[in-house]
C-alpha cells in the first residue's frame, strides 16, 4: 500500500521516487519552478462523445484542459460559456474562463480517455449548490459516494422536483423523501437537477 500523500519533490527525487509508493488517489502535479507536489488526485473516464463532469478536486479550467489534451472538443456550462479545442492552432479558446466546483460540464472528447488531475481536495461545507427554478447543472464536490436524501438534506425541494444522472437512473422527491434508481451520490458523477420552485 502507498504511503505518500504529500511533499514538494524535484525532477530528480520524483524519477526515483516509485509511484506505487503513492497513496490511492494521489498523484504527482508539476509546479510553476519544475518541483513537483504529491496532491489528491481525481481520475475519470470519459466516453467519446459527451460526458457530464464535475470535480471535488480545486482544480483550474487549465487543470482540465492539459488533462484533455488534444484529446478534448469542448467544455461548456449552463450558462453556455465554452471552451473549445482548435486543432488547427494546438490550442483551446473560448468564454469559459474557471470551473466552480458547485457546476456540472458537459465535456466532449474525441475518443474515450481516462484523464488524471491533481488538486487540493475541495473542502465539501464550503459549497453550497445554488437551485434556480427549471433545470439546474449540478456537480458534487465531495470524494465520497453519500446517500442523496443525507446530501440533498440542505435543500428545500418541492413535490415532484427531480434529479438525475447521465446514466446511473434519477430520483424524484416525494413524501418527503428522494425515490427511485438513483440512490447515491458519486464523486465525479454532473447532475440535472429540476427544481419546481417558483
Amino acid at each position: 500500500a502507498g504511503c505518500i500523500t504529500g511533499g514538494v519533490f524535484t525532477t530528480a527525487a520524483k524519477e526515483n521516487t516509485n509511484e506505487n509508493l503513492l497513496n490511492e488517489n494521489f498523484a504527482f502535479a508539476e509546479n510553476a519552478d519544475g518541483t513537483w507536489t504529491v496532491k489528491p488526485a481525481q481520475e475519470q473516464s470519459l466516453v467519446a462523445g459527451w460526458n457530464w463532469y464535475s470535480s471535488y478536486l480545486k482544480i483550474t479550467l487549465d487543470d482540465l484542459t492539459n488533462a484533455l489534451g488534444d484529446n478534448g472538443v469542448q467544455i461548456k456550462n449552463q450558462a453556455a460559456q465554452y471552451k473549445q479545442y482548435r486543432d488547427n492552432l494546438g490550442i483551446w479558446a473560448g468564454s469559459l474562463t474557471a470551473i466552480d466546483l458547485r457546476d456540472m460540464y458537459m465535456v466532449n472528447v474525441k475518443a474515450d480517455q481516462t484523464t488524471q488531475v491533481a488538486a487540493p481536495l475541495a473542502v465539501t461545507e464550503e459549497y453550497t449548490l445554488p437551485i434556480n427554478p427549471g433545470w439546474n447543472w449540478i456537480g458534487y464536490p465531495s470524494n465520497v459516494n453519500v446517500d442523496i436524501n443525507t446530501v440533498l438534506t440542505l435543500l428545500t425541494p418541492e413535490k415532484n422536483d427531480l434529479i438525475k444522472t447521465q446514466h446511473k437512473g434519477y430520483a424524484q422527491f416525494n413524501y418527503n423523501k428522494w425515490r427511485g434508481g438513483l440512490k447515491t451520490m458519486l464523486p465525479g458523477e454532473g447532475y440535472m437537477y429540476y427544481s419546481n420552485a417558483t
